[in-house]
């Protein structure tokens, strides 16, 4: 069944990364070593490949992020999942020019 209480970023071993694609947005890659349910991404001024799925333990999951048209938006991503405490915060920076 599905998990039934809420841990920590650290216990569920959680990291994320992103990397720039240019003008098509960001790619996010997310990996945990415990299972994670009900993953929400949150990233204004972008919209998601996928919201609300289950992150498996030692499977990498990557997920686009693409541009909204709002350029006013925080350059940042929230992660949140029904069995995390808390959110993790990814920047979503630009490659250098």
């Amino acid at each position: 069944g599905r998990p039934l209480r809420r841990e920590s970023t650290g216990s569920l071993g959680l990291s994320a990364g992103a990397r720039a694609l240019g003008e098509a947005g960001f790619e996010l890659e997310l990996r945990a070593e415990r299972l994670l349910y009900g993953v929400r991404v949150d990233a204004p001024g972008h919209l998601c490949s996928d919201d609300c799925f289950t992150l498996e333990p030692g499977v990498p999951r990557r997920l686009a992020l693409h541009p909204d048209g709002r350029s006013d938006a925080p350059q940042r991503a929230g992660l949140s999942a029904l069995n995390m405490s808390g959110r993790l915060v990814v920047p979503l920076e630009s490659a250098p020019a």
